[in-house]
């Protein structure tokens, strides 16, 4: 099998790729695809360096658990409430429905924090360079 050695700065040769793929009898649509998914892959690779390790996740989703449990403790007491609804902003609209969404931000936030991509068998945080990245989510090279 032949080698395609690729500069960064250099045109990535979609044809020769394209005859890699799929041999002597390579369809003329292939390389066009690939040329196009190009930019996608590209997209990808630059916005999973802006994402965060698996340690640096683990602490914003326990943060966000904390902080929507805090949330939900300080809202709850009527001396707080007294504060928080003085005119002219009034009462907090929907109180029942923000407490119940809090609660279900931190539970989603609690479950995401003990995920198999960020944790390991005994709840720890994962070793390694990878990025975190959801279940399902394609890693690219």
């Amino acid at each position: 099998m032949n080698k395609v050695k690729l500069e960064s700065s250099e045109t990535p040769p979609f044809e020769q790729i394209a005859d890699l793929i799929a041999g002597h009898h390579t369809p003329a649509w292939l390389s066009d695809h690939l040329r196009r998914w190009a930019d996608s892959v590209s997209l990808d690779r630059a916005v999973e360096k802006f994402q965060p390790s698996k340690a640096e996740m683990r602490e914003l989703l326990l943060g966000i658990v904390g902080a929507a449990e805090f949330l939900q403790r300080a809202v709850a007491l009527a001396t707080v409430r007294e504060f928080l609804e003085r005119p002219p902003a009034g009462p907090i609209e929907n109180i029942i429905l923000f407490d119940r969404n809090l609660g279900d931000l931190a539970d989603r936030a609690e479950s995401a924090s003990k995920e198999p991509t960020l944790t390991n068998e005994a709840g720890k945080t994962k070793a390694g360079r990878g990025r975190a990245m959801p279940p399902g989510r394609l890693l690219l090279p």
